[in-house]
């Protein structure tokens, strides 16, 4: 009752009353928000689900009620992921990774399922025993144009690309795709302890920030655009 009564006085004072576990994804929260207005967002694809982490994210802190399209390689966490989304009429999950083609991939299976990767880890760091080969395992892989072939929905559709250095494989994949995709978000660099993100959109700034590998991809301003489409290959 305290609770509701001080949230209802922060209302009338014109303030909102937030638990501190929301508070570091408030930023990014907002800014999704505005993005996805901007783009009238009512598809989010969901590469590198995880144990659906970011869907959380976009039910509950950024209020996104659309649908969320996930792709998770890992067997156990896909099964999982599908066992939810039963509940959730606007989730779809998919039990393969996005690549470049589709086909088989050894995916390295990390101490931290956080950090599994179709790549070798970096040995050493803040994170090395979090980073360890626990074991690998052959997961199928898809690509982005092959999963989705209808391009005028794709005008109103945003990319989550977290794949522990794989992103631009997954690009690689839908040359078509994401040449008509408005706005996405993707992990562009890292190092033993830290990583990058990107987010991007058509009528937004780039912007990029360092962050833990623990956290969602959060950001701060840059000045310049960026394009991540311009794939070599």
């Amino acid at each position: 009752m305290l609770k509701d009564l001080a949230t209802r006085l922060a209302a009338t004072l014109g303030y909102a009353v937030l638990p501190k576990w929301r508070l570091a994804q408030l930023p990014m929260a907002e800014r999704l928000r505005k993005i996805f207005a901007a783009h009238s967002i009512d598809t989010v694809i969901d590469v590198g689900a995880n144990k659906g982490q970011y869907r959380d994210f976009l039910r509950h802190q950024v209020g996104y009620r659309g649908s969320i399209v996930s792709f998770e390689p890992l067997p156990e966490f896909a099964a999982s992921l599908k066992a939810r989304a039963a509940a959730d009429g606007n989730w779809t999950v998919h039990a393969c990774a996005l690549g470049a083609a589709a086909g088989e991939l050894s995916l390295n299976v990390m101490a931290a399922s956080v950090f599994s990767s179709f790549l070798q880890p970096i040995s050493g760091g803040t994170y090395a025993a979090e980073n360890t080969v626990s074991r690998v395992e052959v997961v199928p892989v898809s690509t982005l144009d092959i999963e989705f072939p209808n391009l005028e929905a794709l005008r109103t559709t945003y990319l989550k690309l977290d794949t522990q250095g794989f992103d631009l494989e997954v690009l690689r994949g839908g040359r078509v795709a994401a040449g008509i995709i408005p706005a996405l978000q993707s992990e562009v660099s890292s190092s033993r302890s830290t990583r990058t993100c990107l987010i991007t959109s058509r009528q937004w700034p780039s912007s990029a920030v360092t962050v833990s590998p623990w956290q969602t991809c959060s950001w701060s301003t840059r000045k310049k655009p960026i394009s991540p489409l311009s794939l070599t290959a």
